[in-house]
């Protein structure tokens, strides 16, 4: 489903990857772990097209990543940054805007699934008000990963998704997340609650960057 070929990363003179491969297939999860300044977050970024590669090729769905295929691409994935990158005034304004995007257009609002998720990641109701100013990193976290399940799309690609949650909402999360046999799943943690779930398979970088 998803295939780094022979790809060669460099960023500030520094080479990522070198001569990396690695073969995803649908519905596997793969947990990304290492140190610091690795690629991690890079190599997430690479599936949509939100950072470059020197030489070699990615493709998802047999489909080669280019400008002409990168929005086609882009509409089968959830991408959660590890910035959190979530905007509007309220909770509420978020949500609903991100219906309001061309590639989301045949996508509805719908009320009671937001619902059921909130109470899935243990979200009051009246956090739909809350201003995301106000928001704690907990907060704002699961509510990014609302809006990633609510695009319905197959593909996650997920950074530090858990990092501000406690031990309980992190194995929580992790659990949802894991246990869709129809869901490909790239996460980046350090959690145990992910890198020990019996379904993942670790990826440790620094150990498989320069090879497949």
């Amino acid at each position: 489903m998803i295939n780094f070929n022979s790809i060669r990363v460099t960023f500030n003179g520094l080479s990522l990857f070198d001569n990396f491969s690695l073969r995803i297939g649908k519905g596997q999860k793969i947990i990304i772990t290492g140190k610091s300044g690795t690629g991690k977050s890079t190599l997430l970024k690479l599936i949509p097209g939100l950072a470059p590669v020197s030489s070699g090729s990615v493709t998802v769905d047999s489909t080669v990543l280019c400008r002409k295929t990168v929005h086609d691409i882009r509409k089968k994935i959830s991408y959660v940054s590890q910035g959190v990158d979530i905007f509007g005034d309220t909770v509420q304004s978020f949500l609903n805007r991100i219906f309001t995007f061309k590639a989301n257009s045949h996508l509805k609002f719908d009320t009671e699934k937001i619902k059921d998720l909130f109470d899935c990641f243990e979200l009051p109701d009246v956090l739909m008000k809350r201003n995301i100013d106000d928001l704690s990193g907990g907060e704002k976290q699961r509510v990014a990963l609302v809006a990633a399940v609510l695009l319905e799309r197959h593909i996650f690609l997920l950074d530090e998704p858990t990092a501000s949650l406690d031990v309980h909402l992190k194995q929580k999360v992790a659990s949802y997340f894991l246990s869709n046999q129809g869901w490909t799943v790239l996460a980046i943690s350090h959690d145990r609650e992910w890198l020990h779930d019996p379904s993942a398979t670790v990826l440790k970088l620094g150990e498989h960057a320069h090879g497949s």
